[in-house]
């Protein structure tokens, strides 16, 4: 029996009043984020590190991208999620294992249960084939869950915004992801078209790297790269254009 078995056997303890909680995750190519009641309770890179003899998790999350570039041979960096779709079943197994083990027990304080629920949704692109959306049942079945639940992302997104004080009948939604960027248009709530565009952060970032290797003849590396992006991309509050 794995871990996480174990871990649902034991939530058949938790009175069945909380089973009525929502928990939903977004498994992205770049950044994994789950939400209990529609709080983020983690947010971190969808990234595993592995020992390549035994298999064993290194570290998850934002500690195993540190690793990149920076691992010896015997470990080995991975992000199992490639354009939107599981690149690697295996590496995602490990991965979300280390994410339940190491956030299983959360605070009280924030409001969180202690053990993991039987009925998980997960947000997927709209864009995903049959074959995508068996194989994220799937994996998310082997990781324990027994009811699996999957909701259109761009959907999500506009639940989110509704949630505001944004009022307007039509509106456009941008997500961009790590390696694909969603757009989806909205008119009184319904979605009139939807574009998946193979571009995301990741192609960003390798630009970064590019443009500053060909015209200051300097290499960065990835996590510097990420910074620059990270800098550049955030919205200012003047109408100041933002410059390298």
């Amino acid at each position: 029996m794995s871990y996480i078995q174990d871990v649902i056997l034991q939530f058949q303890r938790i009175p069945a009043a909380l089973e009525r909680h929502s928990f939903c995750i977004d498994l992205g190519s770049s950044t994994t984020r789950i939400l209990f009641d529609e709080k983020v309770i983690f947010e971190e890179p969808t990234c595993v590190a592995l020992h390549k003899e035994s298999a064993s998790i290194v570290a998850i999350g934002q500690a195993a991208a540190e690793l990149q570039g920076k691992s010896p041979q015997s470990i080995d960096v991975n992000f199992p999620i490639r354009r939107g779709s599981i690149a690697d079943f295996s590496a995602a197994q490990h991965f979300l294992r280390g994410v339940f083990r190491t956030h299983q027990s959360f605070h009280a304080s924030q409001g969180v249960f202690e053990f993991l629920p039987k009925n998980i949704q997960v947000a997927i692109s709209p864009s995903a084939t049959s074959i995508q959306k068996d194989f994220s049942k799937r994996l998310f079945k082997h990781a324990g869950f027994s009811d699996v639940t999957l909701l259109n992302k761009n959907t999500a997104i506009l639940h989110q915004i509704r949630r505001s004080t944004h009022r307007s009948p039509l509106i456009c939604s941008v997500d961009i992801g790590g390696m694909t960027t969603e757009i989806c248009v909205f008119s009184q709530d319904q979605p009139v078209t939807e574009r998946t565009i193979h571009v995301g952060g990741e192609d960003f970032t390798k630009e970064i790297i590019r443009v500053i290797r060909k015209q200051h003849s300097c290499e960065i590396g990835w996590q510097t790269a990420e910074k620059i992006k990270a800098a550049l991309g955030r919205v200012p509050e003047s109408n100041q254009d933002t410059r390298l």
